[in-house]
């Protein structure tokens, strides 16, 4: 049972870690937002800075209202985050892999760990296995919605240089090609 409960504690660190590093995205993003919106109505900004931070306004807008979501009261986030996948890395202290369990798996993996005949097994067991598996599944939700929100703000910080390499590639070929440019 002390195992169970330990293991809960840990996975409820890691979800609250999922939740501050979400609260920082949010954050950031807001910030960055607010910024750009600010320099876009500026007066002094040429065309093309302007065009980049349209862009990478509606990249910091989409990774701010990923981090919102995050924080949704849901225990389900199958629409946005897909179900946990298999793990191969058959921890019993990684909450990723405990997300794939089913609560009697859990329960039989965890007295198989520990040497425990299943006559240790009580009714409360199930019930520490089952809220294991519930904020593991919903730490794995809230990672994988930074993650995505991480990737937002860097596709729009990386906009102008793809763009600017593509521009620079186009000009080279132009010249190339027809001698202007």
């Amino acid at each position: 049972m002390e195992a169970l409960k330990d293991v809960l504690e840990n996975v409820n660190g890691w979800l609250k870690f999922a939740e501050a590093k979400n609260a920082v995205l949010v954050t950031t993003s807001g910030v960055a937002l607010w910024a750009g919106a600010r320099l876009l109505v500026s007066d002094e900004i040429g065309c093309y800075l302007q065009a980049y931070l349209c862009f990478l306004i509606v990249f910091l807008g989409a990774a701010l209202i990923t981090g919102l979501l995050s924080f949704l009261p849901v225990l389900s986030y199958s629409i946005i985050v897909p179900k946990p996948y298999a793990v191969d890395n058959e921890n019993l202290l990684y909450f990723g892999y405990l997300s794939t369990l089913s609560k009697n798996e859990l329960v039989k993996k965890f007295l198989d760990a520990l040497d425990a005949p299943d006559t240790e097994q009580n009714a409360f067991h199930p019930m520490y296995a089952e809220q294991i598996i519930i904020n593991s599944r919903v730490a794995l939700a809230k990672y994988a919605l930074f993650e995505r929100g991480v990737n937002l703000i860097i596709l729009g910080a990386l906009t102008p240089v793809v763009g600017g390499l593509l521009l620079y590639a186009a000009k080279n070929k132009r010249k190339a090609t027809d001698g202007v440019g």
